[in-house]
């Protein structure tokens, strides 16, 4: 059984991302820019309504080697595979051994519905390599996750600059609270996440 979850597990990195106002840009921007052959899985909370994420999966799809998908419940993370958590449901990771995706149709939590903080504190709590990025938006959204993150020691934190930012909202909490480890415009990102997980 250990084997066959290797195979499966064949990636070193979780990367998790919050992204509100201007997500469907700068994703596009991230994604076009990285390969299929690195060593991570993606896991996506785009602020949106039920009902967008579908279109915006396929359009994304088609300007990236990795493979992008609205997440579904029980997917199993893959290396090069991109999870985008639909619209008005909660998305969180769950099982360390064989990680995975679980949708629920819960309440906001503070005020969302995808909420960044519930995925990045539920990836916090597997014992996996991870890397949390928030990029563009409004309000304060993934605050208490990346908080949650931090305290493994396993993380490394990616915020997008001020002047990149459609709005500079949810990267400025991150900054003003000590947590980001790297600040960058989102054109020089994808070459920080290579380094980072190679």
């Amino acid at each position: 059984m250990k084997s066959d979850i290797k195979s499966i597990r064949d990636y070193k990195y979780i990367i998790v991302i919050g992204v509100s106002t201007g997500g469907p840009k700068t994703l596009k921007q991230l994604f076009s820019n990285l390969s299929k052959d690195l060593p991570a899985t993606y896991v996506v909370v785009q602020h949106m309504p039920a009902g967008y994420i579908d279109n915006m999966s396929k359009r994304l799809n088609e300007c990236s080697e990795l493979s992008i998908k609205k997440a579904a419940h029980g997917d199993i993370l893959r290396r090069g595979e991109v999870y985008i958590s639909p619209g008005g449901m909660q998305c969180t990771v769950i099982d360390e051994y064989l990680p995975k995706i679980k949708i629920i149709d819960g309440q906001l939590y503070k005020g969302y519905r995808p909420s960044v903080n519930l995925l990045f504190s539920s990836v916090a709590k597997l014992n996996c390599n991870t890397l949390g990025i928030i990029l563009t938006g409004m309000g304060q959204d993934g605050l208490e996750g990346v908080r949650d993150l931090k305290l493994t020691h396993k993380t490394k934190i990616i915020v997008q600059d001020k002047n990149s930012s459609i709005v500079y909202g949810m990267p400025s909490a991150i900054v003003e609270a000590g947590l980001s480890d790297y600040v960058l415009n989102i054109y020089e990102m994808s070459k920080l996440i290579k380094k980072l997980v190679r």
